[in-house]
């Protein structure tokens, strides 16, 4: 699947999960970005470990701990601006690059666009997750083909303990793992 994978440096704005407009709190993170720029419709966005915000590099041992994936709907075409809607569960026909399996799938709503300038990704998301909890306030986990994943929760969403709102932009770090492009 993955034509390319870069490091980017996040800056995450969370909000209430019924109320994106009440702010609760920001922070930085790595996250990795796999894409493809050929007819694969899938996005990989790989949520990394919180950062201070002002590395030059992202770590040569950046790893995933949380997986999106989200569809392309549109922007098939080279050089222009490419949107995708966030999944709530791994598509059936996506095979996920290695380097993420070890990680947690992460269901969530929303959108992402991805901008390509000279070949240089930059990353928007807008979206929110709400994910099971049981009774000792734990993140429900299952397994869905191999991966551990959080269980998303269906309908009206009344316990928001596990539930926000987020947004966040990207912009590429040097990386010792890059792999290709971004066109």
């Amino acid at each position: 699947m993955s034509q390319y994978m870069v490091a980017m440096q996040s800056t995450l704005r969370i909000c209430e999960y019924n109320r994106p407009d009440r702010w609760l709190r920001s922070n930085t993170e790595f996250v990795i970005l796999a894409g493809s720029g050929t007819l694969d419709p899938y996005l990989v966005i790989g949520v990394g470990p919180k950062s201070r915000g002002d590395e030059i590099a992202a770590p040569d041992d950046l790893k995933a701990l949380h997986v999106k994936v989200a569809t392309r709907v549109a922007g098939n075409k080279l050089g222009m601006a490419r949107t995708y809607l966030l999944n709530r569960h791994l598509p059936d026909d996506l095979e996920l690059p290695a380097f993420f399996r070890s990680a947690q799938f992460f269901p969530a709503d929303g959108t992402v666009e991805v901008v390509l300038s000279n070949g240089v990704p930059s990353l928007s998301v807008l979206g929110r997750h709400a994910h099971h909890r049981d009774q000792n306030n734990e993140i429900i986990e299952v397994h869905d083909r191999g991966m551990r994943s959080r269980v998303h929760i269906e309908g009206r969403v009344t316990d928001v303990r596990a539930a926000l709102t987020w947004q966040f932009t990207g912009k590429r770090l040097p990386w010792s793992l890059e792999q290709g492009t971004g066109g």
